[in-house]
Protein backbone atom coordinates (compact mmCIF):
# COMPACT_ATOMS: atom_id res chain seq x y z
CA UNK A 1 0.00 0.00 0.00
CA UNK A 2 2.79 2.42 0.90
CA UNK A 3 4.62 1.54 -2.30
CA UNK A 4 1.54 2.30 -4.38
CA UNK A 5 1.00 5.57 -2.57
CA UNK A 6 4.64 6.47 -3.08
CA UNK A 7 4.49 5.72 -6.82
CA UNK A 8 1.26 7.69 -7.16
CA UNK A 9 2.78 10.67 -5.37
CA UNK A 10 5.86 10.46 -7.57
CA UNK A 11 3.73 10.50 -10.73
CA UNK A 12 1.72 13.49 -9.44
CA UNK A 13 4.94 15.30 -8.52
CA UNK A 14 6.40 14.56 -11.95
CA UNK A 15 3.24 15.94 -13.61
CA UNK A 16 3.43 19.15 -11.55
CA UNK A 17 7.13 19.56 -12.38
CA UNK A 18 6.39 19.06 -16.09
CA UNK A 19 3.59 21.64 -15.97
CA UNK A 20 5.82 24.14 -14.18
CA UNK A 21 8.54 23.52 -16.74
CA UNK A 22 6.07 24.18 -19.54
CA UNK A 23 4.98 27.38 -17.82
CA UNK A 24 8.58 28.40 -17.42
CA UNK A 25 9.25 27.77 -21.10
CA UNK A 26 6.24 29.90 -22.01
CA UNK A 27 7.42 32.83 -19.92
CA UNK A 28 10.90 32.53 -21.35
CA UNK A 29 9.53 32.50 -24.90
CA UNK A 30 7.48 35.61 -24.14
CA UNK A 31 10.55 37.38 -22.84
CA UNK A 32 12.52 36.54 -25.99
CA UNK A 33 9.88 38.10 -28.24
CA UNK A 34 8.71 41.06 -26.13
CA UNK A 35 11.98 43.03 -26.10
CA UNK A 36 13.65 44.67 -23.09
CA UNK A 37 14.09 42.75 -19.85
CA UNK A 38 13.15 39.08 -19.90
CA UNK A 39 10.05 38.01 -17.97
CA UNK A 40 10.60 36.07 -14.73
CA UNK A 41 11.19 32.37 -15.31
CA UNK A 42 10.68 29.42 -12.96
CA UNK A 43 13.74 27.67 -14.39
CA UNK A 44 16.83 27.55 -12.20
CA UNK A 45 19.16 28.76 -14.96
CA UNK A 46 18.90 32.49 -15.83
CA UNK A 47 17.26 33.24 -19.18
CA UNK A 48 19.59 34.41 -21.92
CA UNK A 49 19.16 38.01 -23.02
CA UNK A 50 17.47 38.15 -26.42
CA UNK A 51 17.68 40.76 -29.13
CA UNK A 52 14.65 43.11 -29.22
CA UNK A 53 12.03 42.05 -31.74
CA UNK A 54 8.42 42.73 -32.62
CA UNK A 55 6.11 41.67 -29.77
CA UNK A 56 3.90 38.68 -30.39
CA UNK A 57 0.33 39.86 -30.76
CA UNK A 58 -3.07 38.33 -31.34
CA UNK A 59 -5.52 38.95 -34.12
CA UNK A 60 -6.89 42.04 -32.33
CA UNK A 61 -3.50 43.53 -31.54
CA UNK A 62 -3.49 42.53 -27.87
CA UNK A 63 -0.58 40.90 -26.07
CA UNK A 64 -1.14 37.34 -24.85
CA UNK A 65 0.91 36.02 -21.94
CA UNK A 66 1.19 32.26 -21.35
CA UNK A 67 -0.48 31.03 -18.19
CA UNK A 68 -0.30 27.88 -16.09
CA UNK A 69 -3.58 26.57 -17.51
CA UNK A 70 -3.04 27.79 -21.07
CA UNK A 71 0.71 27.94 -21.85
CA UNK A 72 0.15 28.72 -25.50
CA UNK A 73 -2.85 31.06 -25.34
CA UNK A 74 -4.60 31.97 -28.56
CA UNK A 75 -6.67 35.07 -29.33
CA UNK A 76 -10.39 34.68 -28.57
CA UNK A 77 -12.49 33.57 -31.51
CA UNK A 78 -15.16 36.21 -30.85
CA UNK A 79 -15.76 39.16 -28.56
CA UNK A 80 -17.12 37.90 -25.21
CA UNK A 81 -19.93 40.49 -25.17
CA UNK A 82 -21.09 39.45 -28.64
CA UNK A 83 -21.01 35.75 -27.73
CA UNK A 84 -22.98 36.39 -24.53
CA UNK A 85 -25.61 38.38 -26.44
CA UNK A 86 -25.98 35.59 -29.00
CA UNK A 87 -26.41 33.02 -26.22
CA UNK A 88 -29.03 35.22 -24.51
CA UNK A 89 -31.00 35.53 -27.75
CA UNK A 90 -30.96 31.77 -28.21
CA UNK A 91 -32.29 31.24 -24.68
CA UNK A 92 -35.01 33.84 -25.26
CA UNK A 93 -36.04 32.14 -28.50
CA UNK A 94 -36.29 28.72 -26.84
CA UNK A 95 -38.18 30.17 -23.88
CA UNK A 96 -40.67 31.84 -26.22
CA UNK A 97 -41.42 28.48 -27.90
CA UNK A 98 -41.77 26.68 -24.57
CA UNK A 99 -44.05 29.37 -23.18
CA UNK A 100 -46.16 29.27 -26.35
CA UNK A 101 -46.65 25.52 -25.80
CA UNK A 102 -47.90 26.18 -22.25
CA UNK A 103 -50.21 28.91 -23.56
CA UNK A 104 -51.65 26.74 -26.35
CA UNK A 105 -52.45 23.93 -23.92
CA UNK A 106 -54.01 26.32 -21.39
CA UNK A 107 -56.06 28.04 -24.10
CA UNK A 108 -57.33 24.68 -25.41
CA UNK A 109 -58.24 23.56 -21.88
CA UNK A 110 -60.01 26.86 -21.16
CA UNK A 111 -61.93 26.68 -24.44
CA UNK A 112 -63.39 23.30 -23.54
CA UNK A 113 -64.15 24.35 -19.98
CA UNK A 114 -61.97 21.84 -18.16
CA UNK A 115 -61.62 23.86 -14.96
CA UNK A 116 -60.07 20.99 -13.03
CA UNK A 117 -57.14 20.74 -15.44
CA UNK A 118 -56.75 24.54 -15.47
CA UNK A 119 -56.51 24.55 -11.69
CA UNK A 120 -53.92 21.77 -11.76
CA UNK A 121 -51.96 23.67 -14.39
CA UNK A 122 -51.44 26.79 -12.32
CA UNK A 123 -48.73 25.46 -10.01
CA UNK A 124 -46.42 24.09 -12.73
CA UNK A 125 -46.94 27.29 -14.75
CA UNK A 126 -45.98 29.45 -11.76
CA UNK A 127 -42.95 27.24 -11.15
CA UNK A 128 -41.83 27.55 -14.77
CA UNK A 129 -42.36 31.31 -14.86
CA UNK A 130 -40.59 31.88 -11.54
CA UNK A 131 -37.57 29.68 -12.15
CA UNK A 132 -36.99 30.26 -15.85
CA UNK A 133 -38.93 33.00 -17.62
CA UNK A 134 -38.79 35.80 -15.05
CA UNK A 135 -35.13 35.22 -14.22
CA UNK A 136 -34.25 35.26 -17.91
CA UNK A 137 -36.16 38.49 -18.57
CA UNK A 138 -34.29 40.17 -15.71
CA UNK A 139 -31.06 39.60 -17.64
CA UNK A 140 -32.27 41.76 -20.54
CA UNK A 141 -30.88 45.28 -20.29
CA UNK A 142 -33.05 48.34 -20.93
CA UNK A 143 -30.87 49.31 -23.89
CA UNK A 144 -30.88 45.80 -25.35
CA UNK A 145 -30.20 45.30 -29.09
CA UNK A 146 -33.28 45.21 -31.39
CA UNK A 147 -33.35 41.40 -31.72
CA UNK A 148 -33.17 40.91 -27.95
CA UNK A 149 -35.85 43.55 -27.36
CA UNK A 150 -38.14 41.93 -29.94
CA UNK A 151 -37.84 38.47 -28.39
CA UNK A 152 -38.46 39.93 -24.93
CA UNK A 153 -41.62 41.70 -26.10
CA UNK A 154 -42.92 38.55 -27.79
CA UNK A 155 -42.35 36.53 -24.61
CA UNK A 156 -44.34 39.07 -22.59
CA UNK A 157 -47.17 38.92 -25.14
CA UNK A 158 -47.35 35.13 -24.82
CA UNK A 159 -47.11 35.41 -21.05
CA UNK A 160 -50.11 37.78 -21.01
CA UNK A 161 -52.20 35.40 -23.11
CA UNK A 162 -51.20 32.51 -20.83
CA UNK A 163 -52.49 34.39 -17.79
CA UNK A 164 -55.75 35.13 -19.62
CA UNK A 165 -56.17 31.43 -20.47
CA UNK A 166 -55.74 30.66 -16.76
CA UNK A 167 -58.36 33.32 -15.86
CA UNK A 168 -55.74 35.41 -14.08
CA UNK A 169 -56.65 38.85 -15.38
CA UNK A 170 -54.73 40.82 -12.73
CA UNK A 171 -51.44 39.12 -13.68
CA UNK A 172 -52.27 39.73 -17.35
CA UNK A 173 -52.81 43.44 -16.66
CA UNK A 174 -49.53 43.64 -14.73
CA UNK A 175 -47.66 42.04 -17.63
CA UNK A 176 -49.14 44.55 -20.10
CA UNK A 177 -48.14 47.39 -17.76
CA UNK A 178 -44.61 45.96 -17.65
CA UNK A 179 -44.51 45.94 -21.46
CA UNK A 180 -45.59 49.57 -21.70
CA UNK A 181 -42.98 50.61 -19.15
CA UNK A 182 -40.15 48.52 -20.60
CA UNK A 183 -40.74 49.51 -24.23
CA UNK A 184 -41.98 53.07 -23.78
CA UNK A 185 -39.41 54.37 -26.27
CA UNK A 186 -40.14 51.84 -29.05
CA UNK A 187 -43.92 51.31 -29.45
CA UNK A 188 -43.52 50.88 -33.22
CA UNK A 189 -41.16 47.92 -32.87
CA UNK A 190 -42.23 45.04 -35.10
CA UNK A 191 -43.18 41.81 -33.31
CA UNK A 192 -44.72 38.45 -34.13
CA UNK A 193 -48.16 38.59 -32.53
CA UNK A 194 -50.84 35.92 -32.92
CA UNK A 195 -49.02 34.51 -35.92
CA UNK A 196 -48.92 37.86 -37.71
CA UNK A 197 -46.50 40.77 -37.94
CA UNK A 198 -47.64 43.83 -36.00
CA UNK A 199 -46.23 46.75 -34.10
CA UNK A 200 -45.80 46.36 -30.37
CA UNK A 201 -48.34 49.11 -29.76
CA UNK A 202 -50.95 47.22 -31.82
CA UNK A 203 -50.20 44.03 -29.91
CA UNK A 204 -50.55 45.75 -26.54
CA UNK A 205 -53.87 47.35 -27.50
CA UNK A 206 -55.16 43.96 -28.68
CA UNK A 207 -54.13 42.38 -25.37
CA UNK A 208 -55.88 45.16 -23.45
CA UNK A 209 -59.08 44.49 -25.41
CA UNK A 210 -58.81 40.77 -24.62
CA UNK A 211 -58.45 41.61 -20.91
CA UNK A 212 -61.54 43.84 -21.02
CA UNK A 213 -63.53 41.11 -22.80
CA UNK A 214 -62.46 38.52 -20.23
CA UNK A 215 -63.38 40.84 -17.36
CA UNK A 216 -66.81 41.55 -18.83
CA UNK A 217 -67.50 37.85 -19.34
CA UNK A 218 -66.90 37.13 -15.66
CA UNK A 219 -69.18 39.84 -14.26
Amino acid sequence: MNKRFGLSSQFKLAAVIAALASLSAGYTATAETSGGKPAPSLATAPAAKAEPSTPARGAQGDDYTPSFFKPYAQPPAAAPAEAEQTALNQRLSVTKKDLAAWQSFAEYTFKYGDLKVLTQLRNPVDDYLGKHVNNLLEQVAENAPPETARLTAEILCVKTRLFLSLSRREEAQNTVAEMRKRFISCPQMTVDFLGKTATLDQGIRTLEELIKTASAANK
